[in-house]
């Protein structure tokens, strides 16, 4: 379970807006000041800077951002984790683009399922950019797009027709 301050912290990195970040969490804007200083306190460094009235993360903000959201990806991870273990059904939230989801996954999952009647496969359509943000959040956990995307950012698979993303933990075949 994460801290309340590391929540306060990636609601104000996902709107960089303190009052915005209080009124999604149901909170007041001086507790998202307080949960941010305590936060810098703790880690004896600058978050956030303002630059001709907006905000943006400072170096150390962008570093803490990133291994914050890992932290929230994990424990999303953990929760669907130990769901499948008491319930004893595994669940694989894979993403895909219209072009592969339509052509290119029907048979590789069809089999795939064949293999593994035991893992229940959630299908979520999108573009390149959706399942990439998607792939972010913890939504899904594996990706399969076509067209660009960072490379150095995922772990990734080319095939001989298209570049197909994988990022997922842990590796799945198909």
């Amino acid at each position: 379970m994460l801290d309340f301050r590391v929540e306060t912290f990636l609601c104000v990195c996902q709107t960089m807006n303190f009052t915005q970040a209080a009124k999604a969490l149901n909170i007041t804007q001086p507790a998202v000041s307080q949960h941010i200083k305590y936060l810098e306190n703790h880690y004896h460094t600058k978050l956030f800077h303002y630059e001709n009235k907006k905000l943006y993360l400072t170096s150390a903000g962008t570093i803490l951002h990133e291994r914050f959201k890992t932290m929230e990806n994990d424990e999303i991870a953990l929760a669907a984790e130990l769901h499948s273990n008491t319930s004893g059904t595994k669940c694989l939230a894979l993403g895909v683009t219209m072009t592969i989801g339509e052509y290119a996954i029907i048979r590789p999952l069809a089999a795939f399922q064949r293999r593994h009647p035991e893992i229940n496969i959630e299908l979520h359509f999108g573009n390149t950019s959706d399942l990439l943000q998607q792939l972010a959040a913890g939504s899904i956990q594996l990706a399969l797009v076509e067209g660009y995307y960072p490379k150095d950012n995922y772990e990734h698979q080319n095939t001989a027709r298209k570049n197909i993303l994988v990022s997922a933990r842990p590796a799945i075949t198909f």
